[in-house]
Parts: C-alpha cells; sequence; structure tokens
C-alpha cells in the first residue's frame, strides 16, 4: 500500500468508482460475441495493510447462434491506483494461457480455453489474483476497493444471484459502509467478519470502509441519503414558490374581479337599499 496517500483521497474517489461501476454494467467492454455469462462466484479477503487476494468462480455458456468460442474476455478497472496483479487462470486445475493489456485505466485479459466451446455448452474458469494497493489507511479506518476481473459478455438475463461474493475483512474489523451499499447477510470466521453479497449482475468494483474502532454514523451512504432528502425538499419548496403560490395568487384575483363577483356585490347593495 502507498503511504503517502492523502487520508481521505479513498471516501474522495467514491464517486467516480460509483460510476465506474455502474458503466461497466450497464456498457459491457470488448465482449467476445461467442460465450456468455452464466454465474459468478467471488471470494475475497482483505489484509489489515491494505492488500486483497481474490479467486473467482466463473461458469461460462457457449453461444446458441452455432459459434465455436476458443477464447473469453475479461476486463476491470484501475480505482485510484488499485489494479489486478498476480493473475493465475485455470480450468479443473489445469493452467489456462492468456494475454493482458493496459489502456486508459482498463486491462482486457483475453483468455485461451482448454478447448473451443461448443454452443450450449458450459466452461468453468477460475480466475485468482491479488490487488496490492487495494486500500489506504486514515487512522483506524480502512478503505478498499476491489476490482473485479468481470467478464465482458453479460449474462443473458439479469437473475437474481448471478453474481454472489463473500468479503472478509481484517481480524477485529466492522463495516462502516461500502459498494454495493446492502449485504444479503452477514457472518463471523473466527475473528473475522465476513460480508455476502447477492446481485444480478457482475459489478466493477467491491469496496469496503471497515474500522477497528466504533463506527461513525457520519458516513459517505448517510451524506448521501441527506442530501438527497435536502434536494427533494428543496424542489418542493421552490415548485410552490414556483407554480403553486402565484397560481393560486391569480385565482384568488381573478374571482375578487370577476362578473360573477360584481353582480353578487349589486345584488347585496340592492337588497341594503330595499330594506331601506
Amino acid at each position: 500500500m502507498n503511504g503517502n496517500r492523502s487520508p481521505r483521497r479513498g471516501r474522495r474517489t467514491v464517486t467516480a468508482s460509483l460510476l465506474g461501476a455502474i458503466l461497466a454494467v450497464a456498457l459491457p467492454l470488448a465482449a467476445s460475441a461467442d460465450a456468455t455469462l452464466d454465474t459468478a462466484q467471488t471470494q475475497v479477503v482483505l489484509d489489515a495493510s491494505g492488500s486483497a487476494q481474490v479467486e473467482i468462480n466463473y461458469r461460462i455458456t457457449g453461444s446458441a447462434d452455432g459459434e465455436t468460442a476458443q477464447t473469453v474476455s475479461f476486463s476491470s478497472l484501475n480505482f485510484d491506483g488499485a489494479v489486478v496483479d498476480d493473475l493465475r487462470v485455470t480450468a479443473a486445475g489445469t493452467p489456462l494461457q492468456f494475454e493482458s493489456e493496459l489502456v486508459n485505466a482498463k486491462t482486457t485479459t483475453v483468455v485461451t480455453l482448454p478447448e473451443a466451446l461448443e454452443p450450449g455448452q458450459d466452461q468453468d474458469l477460475v480466475l485468482a489474483y491479488v490487488v496490492p494497493s487495494a486500500g489506504s489507511i486514515d487512522g483506524e479506518e480502512l478503505t478498499t476497493n476491489v476490482p473485479i476481473l468481470a467478464m465482458d459478455n453479460p449474462a443473458a438475463s439479469s437473475a437474481p444471484g448471478t453474481f454472489t461474493a463473500t468479503v472478509e475483512m481484517p481480524a477485529g474489523h466492522s463495516r462502516v459502509e461500502g459498494f454495493p451499499s446492502n449485504t444479503s447477510d452477514v457472518t463471523e470466521a473466527g475473528e473475522a467478519t465476513v460480508l455476502h453479497y447477492s446481485l444480478p449482475a457482475v459489478p466493477a468494483v467491491l469496496r469496503t470502509v471497515s474500522t477497528e474502532g466504533e463506527p461513525s454514523w457520519w458516513t459517505t451512504e448517510a451524506l448521501m441519503e441527506t442530501l438527497l432528502g435536502l434536494s427533494i425538499i428543496a424542489g418542493i419548496v421552490a415548485l410552490y414558490f414556483g407554480f403553486v403560490r402565484p397560481h393560486r395568487r391569480n385565482a384568488t384575483g381573478t374571482d375578487q374581479h370577476s362578473p360573477q363577483a360584481d353582480t353578487s356585490r349589486g345584488s347585496i347593495h340592492a337588497d341594503k337599499n330595499r330594506g331601506l
């Protein structure tokens, strides 16, 4: 981990990280057209020094369009210096050949399959790698951004549980916040807390903020929720003063100067005169 990074840099880059994650899901990168994602099961182990160990078990399926697949492509994004390193790809324990290329903070890895993947046929691949500079430390707080080496061709449907992951935090650490924001479960493994995720698509990053001390209530999530609430209130106030109130004022003025209002006032005066 780079000790010269500014203390709050991890939090300042959360917006860029989340934006990259959204784009990676919504806009798949340079994909192979001959194989698609079936499921991805990920295990991440975080170290107190800021490094991360990652293992992803992919099940891929041959395309149904009659083409065989010789290769499959994966991509990962560089999150503030957190990059994939020491990658190993295996199928049934056998190492596979691959080529990786880094362009504009994105690493694309093309894996050669052990045999041509026929239409409708399944293949299991295991991608294991480390992220040496995944985290930054600020006092008792550790912020980690773990890039996910995601298959470029997404699953045919966004079924629940397409992507599942466990993130084991360092012993003695508790979760403050992260991305995805919601966990499906939280368990204990010895002295370590394990976060569980289940998503319909593969994210570009798993972000975790943990602490050895007491978790702070004022988090990035709380800040975003507060800003959202204030924006809604401001919008309601602006709508009232910009549209509702002038509309009511105009309606009241029209009623006061309408012929019907003048006729009513004339009738009242006539009634008073007849009474006199």
